[in-house]
C-alpha cells in the first residue's frame, strides 16, 4: 500500500478527497500530508447546505493531526469556495475539522480525554500543546457542551460555594442532587450570583422544585425566597453546618460556665473541650465513666 493510500485510509477521507503527497521529517519527527478535492464532485453552501458550483479556492491550511508513531502529523489543503446564489461566495466546511479550528476532530478528541485526566500543564508536556491552546480546547469543549445541555430545572437542588485563588474569590455551585451533576456555575456568592440561574425559569418550571440544600449564606436564602414558591418549606440546610453552629454554641456555653466555676475553686470543666463536641460513639473508653460523672452535675453546658 502507497503512503498516500494508507493515510487516506487512516484520515477517512471518504470520496470527495485524496491524499496526494505524504512527506517525513526524520528530524524534526514531523509528518506532512496534503489532501486535496477530487475532480467533478459536489459541494454544499456552508450556510444554506444548497449544491454550488466551486468558485475558486481559498489558501492553503494547515491542522495537526493524531500523532504517527511518535511524530506529530499535520494536514494541509486548499479548502473550495462555492458560489451560492443566496449567499455569495463561502468556503466549505471541512470534514476533518470544526471550522477555524486548528486541530482536526480527531486530535481535539484525543486532547479533550487528555485533560479529563491531567491539567493544562500536564496535557502541555505530553502533547507539546501551548497553554492558550489547551484553555481553548477545554472553552470549546464546554461551549459544545452546554449547546447540548437540555434546558432544565432539577427537582432536588443543592447549592454551595467553591473559594479558589488564595480562598479570595468564589464561584457559586449548582448541582442536581438526584443525578449528582453540575448544572450550573456563576461567579461570586452573592444573591445577585443566584438569582441569575433562577431567572432562566418560569414560575411553573420554579415551582417544580421539591427541596433546596444550601448552607446557612443568606444571600442564598434571599435568592431562593424571592424566587422558589414555598421556599421557607423546601430549603435544606446541610447537615455540616447546622451541626457547626450547634457545636459552637455548646461550646461558647461552655467557656462562660467554665470561667464561672474556676472562680470559685471548681476545675469539673477543665480539659473537656472535645468530650461536649464529640459524637458520643467517639469518645474513648477511657474517658466515658469520667465524662458521664461531669454530665450528672446538671451543669448548664450539659443542658446546652
Amino acid at each position: 500500500m502507497k503512503d498516500t493510500e494508507l493515510y487516506a485510509a487512516l484520515l477517512e477521507l471518504g470520496n470527495n478527497w485524496a491524499v496526494t503527497k505524504v512527506q517525513l521529517d526524520s528530524a524534526k519527527k514531523r509528518v506532512d500530508v496534503w489532501v486535496k478535492d477530487v475532480p467533478g464532485r459536489t459541494w454544499k453552501c456552508a450556510v444554506c447546505g444548497k449544491v454550488s458550483a466551486i468558485h475558486d479556492y481559498g489558501e492553503e491550511q494547515s491542522w495537526r493531526h493524531l500523532d504517527t508513531c511518535h511524530c506529530e502529523t499535520h494536514i494541509h489543503a486548499r479548502l473550495p469556495r462555492t458560489r451560492c446564489p443566496e449567499h455569495g461566495v463561502r468556503q466549505v466546511l471541512s470534514q476533518w475539522s470544526e471550522p477555524r479550528s486548528q486541530y482536526t476532530v480527531m486530535m481535539e478528541s484525543r486532547l479533550i480525554d487528555t485533560l479529563k485526566e491531567c491539567d493544562v500543564t500536564g496535557c502541555m508536556r505530553l502533547t507539546g500543546i501551548s497553554w492558550y491552546t489547551g484553555w481553548r480546547i477545554v472553552e470549546k469543549a464546554v461551549a459544545r457542551g452546554l449547546a447540548r445541555k437540555e434546558r432544565r430545572i432539577p427537582e432536588y437542588i443543592g447549592i454551595d460555594e467553591k473559594a479558589f485563588a488564595k480562598r479570595h474569590t468564589y464561584e457559586t455551585l449548582i448541582c442536581d442532587l438526584e443525578r449528582g451533576t453540575v448544572e450550573h456555575v456563576v461567579d461570586d456568592r452573592a444573591q445577585e450570583s443566584l438569582e441569575t440561574y433562577y431567572r432562566q425559569f418560569n414560575k411553573e418550571e420554579l415551582g417544580g422544585v421539591k427541596a433546596i440544600a444550601m448552607d446557612m449564606w443568606d444571600p442564598y436564602i434571599a435568592a431562593t425566597r424571592n424566587y422558589i414558591p414555598d421556599a421557607a418549606k423546601k430549603i435544606v440546610f446541610d447537615h455540616y453546618h447546622v451541626t457547626r453552629q450547634v457545636t459552637e454554641a455548646v461550646d461558647k456555653v461552655r467557656k462562660q460556665e467554665h470561667k464561672i466555676m474556676l472562680a470559685m475553686g471548681d476545675e469539673s470543666l477543665k480539659g473537656t473541650r472535645y468530650m461536649w463536641l464529640a459524637n458520643e460513639e467517639n469518645i474513648p473508653d477511657w474517658k466515658k465513666e469520667e465524662f458521664d460523672s461531669i454530665r450528672r452535675l446538671n451543669l448548664r453546658t450539659g443542658r446546652a
